[in-house]
């Protein structure tokens, strides 16, 4: 009987993206921990304007999943603590770029998904490098393996896709929008559009199409009791003022099936890189390409094959944004996952 490896990767692969999308390759960044099923994003400092990439959660070395946040720069030492272990969390980056969203996932105490969500921000009363955790809104219902958003310029987020309650259980095609500038009281989740395919590990991001914005699923898993498939399918929701404007929409097929992969949208939205990926269930194997969509109107998009790879193979990674100053262009982190 043949035996499958897993690696793990202890690594960043930095790119810098071009106005026109094109990638270069950047040194490597030797990251503190290897972690799959992480989430993070790039979190902004009130003092200097500074940014630093986190990751939180996970699994580490396969053993269990953890709470742990790390910056992918500095020391190999937690720089803040959630309050839950997750695995399989999704997250944005909330409060002018200060703070990360972390909502569902779950735990190895009970392998159930989470309702609950937390803030986890930078602890300015010190040196800057650590962070503090609250617990924030609720899901509409316990979730892992789904997507998150942001809306309307940051006033609102979307949730879509994912699993609930285990991996024998239907996965979900529902959608929901929260107003994120309401009270605590005040802010209630709204049910939208339901996707045609229900998915999870799913492909995410926001175009900007003139004042329109495009909610992006791609890929993902698709499963009926032990079935499971590997979708290219791609659903797009328009967005005007923050509401939906109709159903979902089928936009262009990923170039290949796709899940676990890394995705992460350019400052001006107006592309939506994906990177690595499993692309094969047996044989087992994840994807070096690097994709992005672009859409020159709501249904003229494309996706492009960027001609740099991965340096390795990788599935269950987090793809980050840093912002440029310059507005010219931007970098590209693909964390360490395997």
């Amino acid at each position: 009987m043949d035996q499958q490896f897993e690696t793990r990767l202890d690594y960043t692969e930095v790119f810098t993206i071009s106005s026109s999308g094109m990638l270069k390759a950047c040194p490597q960044v030797k990251e503190p921990i290897n972690i799959i099923g992480g989430t993070g994003g790039m979190i902004r400092s009130n003092k200097d304007d500074s940014y630093t990439p986190l990751i939180c959660g996970g699994d580490v070395e396969g053993v269990a999943k953890q709470n742990y946040c790390y910056s992918l720069l500095g020391n190999p030492v937690p720089v803040g603590e959630l309050m839950h272990e997750r695995f399989g969390a999704a997250s944005i980056v909330v409060n002018n770029g200060t703070a990360l969203w972390v909502t569902g996932g779950y735990d190895h105490k009970t392998t159930w998904d989470q309702s609950g969500t937390e803030l986890i921000q930078l602890d300015n009363s010190g040196s800057g490098s650590t962070f503090l955790t609250s617990p924030s809104w609720p899901l509409p219902q316990a979730m892992s393996f789904h997507c998150i958003q942001k809306l309307d310029g940051g006033n609102k987020a979307i949730i879509y896709g994912g699993e609930s309650f285990g991996k024998y259980v239907p996965l979900l095609s529902d959608a929901w929008i929260i107003n994120l500038k309401a009270d605590n009281d005040e802010s209630t989740w709204t049910k939208v559009a339901s996707m045609s395919a229900a998915r999870k590990e799913h492909i995410c991001g926001v175009l900007k199409v003139g004042m329109a914005e495009i909610v992006v699923a791609a890929g993902g898993t698709w499963k009926f009791d032990y079935t499971e498939l590997i979708l290219d399918i791609v659903e797009m929701l328009r967005i005007e003022d923050g509401s939906p404007a109709g159903d979902w929409n089928t936009g262009p097929k990923l170039p290949v099936p796709l899940f676990g992969a890394g995705g992460a949208t350019t400052e001006d939205q107006t592309r939506l890189f994906v990177a690595g990926g499993t692309i094969s269930f047996m044989p087992e194997e994840n994807s070096r390409d690097v994709y992005s969509l672009h859409c020159e109107g709501i249904l003229d998009c494309e996706w492009t094959k960027s001609e740099l790879e991965l340096w390795d193979s990788r599935a269950s990674s987090v793809l980050l944004i840093l912002p440029s100053l310059s507005r010219l262009d931007d970098i590209l982190y693909s964390s360490n996952e395997t």
